[in-house]
């Protein structure tokens, strides 16, 4: 039984940082289709418009996976990973990889504000 519950917290491992993955990358197509959209015809401005819809909710959605598998990974962290993680020093490590973390999603909220006041009427 230890042995299942140990592989189904290596998958959920998985899937939080995979989650993460998809953040960053929803955040770099939203904003490379906010740019590139920006002095585009009115065909291609309702693309990016979808476009940047898909990509807010990726972004949305994968927010939420990694919250719920990282409280998950917090829950079996000392059983499954603490001892390693302390004899390689990679406390400290994970600290400041969650403190820029969070200072990306600050930044990733207020620049999608931003750019929200500074949209057209109609814009997503």
């Amino acid at each position: 039984m230890k042995d299942a519950i140990g592989i189904a917290v290596m998958l959920n491992n998985f899937f939080h940082d995979l989650s993460a993955a998809v953040f960053f990358c929803a955040l770099i197509g939203l904003e490379g289709v906010r740019r590139r959209s920006a002095s585009a015809g009115e065909e291609a401005a309702a693309l990016a418009r979808g476009l940047e819809r898909d990509f807010k909710r990726a972004a949305a959605w994968s927010l939420v996976f990694i919250i719920a598998f990282g409280v998950v990974r917090t829950m079996a962290y000392r059983e499954y990973e603490w001892c390693n993680a302390v004899e390689r020093g990679q406390v400290a490590a994970l600290v400041v990889k969650h403190l820029l973390f969070v200072i990306l999603i600050a930044a990733a909220v207020w620049r999608v504000r931003a750019l929200r006041r500074g949209a057209p009427k109609g814009a997503p």
